[in-house]
């Protein structure tokens, strides 16, 4: 019976060594500045370059699988004001072919999205001439690297093209850690049945249009997939049409839309 009693006695002493370290990672992470920074600030990439590109001809040069398609360029790039290309607009699928041959030319070998996963990715609209297509776009992804220290570690990659700038930045070898109870949870895109190109007509079939027109095109549309919070959650398109105050959720997989707020 002591034996017993003493059994039962050492399971809380159990669970408290367990959780203690547990509950106290977590808030360290949470709330501490043990796991400052982030994979999609271009700050935080110890490697880090620039491209001038033409977008008016960068398909047919990717087409004709021309060398001098990305021009290496300097950071002074990316504070200049011309030339300035505002008749830009591409697809989704566009930008993913445009980092596929960059990581080539870059890293000496392809976007692989098996053995990398993507955690975040934006794109912006214009509001005018009924937004088909984005003029900028981000990709941020990422491998792990293991467990060291009780941390998981990643290394994660970035990619901004901005075509009317006519420039694209990326960025390569950050490290980051998060503990082991909230590892990163990315994105698998082939999955996905919704482009960011469906979501933004779902978006202005249900409302954004009127939106937009109410304030006269005055506005930007930005569509984000982001995993970046470490608390687990759905993996959802957010459309947001800046300014006019209107929110939207996209199922990627089945399309499904919720309104999340409007000042409408």
């Amino acid at each position: 019976m002591v034996k017993q009693l003493i059994r039962w006695s050492l399971i809380p002493v159990f669970f408290l060594v367990v959780l203690i370290p547990f509950v106290c990672q977590i808030l360290v992470f949470l709330f501490g500045e043990d796991y400052s920074g982030s994979p999609a600030h271009f700050s935080d990439y110890p490697e880090s370059g620039f491209y001038e590109i033409n977008p008016e001809t960068l398909f047919d040069t990717l087409n004709r699988e021309e060398a001098n398609t990305f021009i290496p360029a300097s950071s002074e790039i990316w504070y200049r004001d011309e030339p300035y290309y505002d008749s830009i607009s591409w697809t989704q699928s566009d930008y993913l072919r445009i980092a596929i041959i960059l990581s080539l030319r870059t890293w000496n070998e392809p976007l692989d999205l098996e053995n990398w996963k993507v955690i975040f990715m934006y794109l912006i609209a214009d509001c005018e001439n009924n937004p088909n297509g984005f003029y900028s776009f981000s990709i941020v992804y990422y491998k792990p690297l293991g467990i060291v220290n009780f941390e998981r570690q990643y290394t994660s990659r970035l990619i901004d093209i901005i075509p009317w700038q006519g420039l694209i930045r990326w960025g390569n070898g950050a490290v980051f850690s998060t503990p082991i109870s909230l590892g990163w949870d990315g994105v698998d895109l082939s999955q996905f049945k919704i482009a960011a190109d469906g979501a933004l007509r779902i978006a202005e079939n249900n409302g954004g249009s009127d939106v937009r027109r109410n304030v006269g095109n005055d506005c930007s549309i930005a569509l984000s997939m982001s995993q970046l919070n470490p608390l687990p959650h759905r993996e959802n398109w957010l459309v947001d049409y800046y300014r006019p105050g209107f929110y939207m959720q996209v199922d990627p997989y089945n399309g499904n839309h919720k309104i999340l707020g409007t000042s409408q």
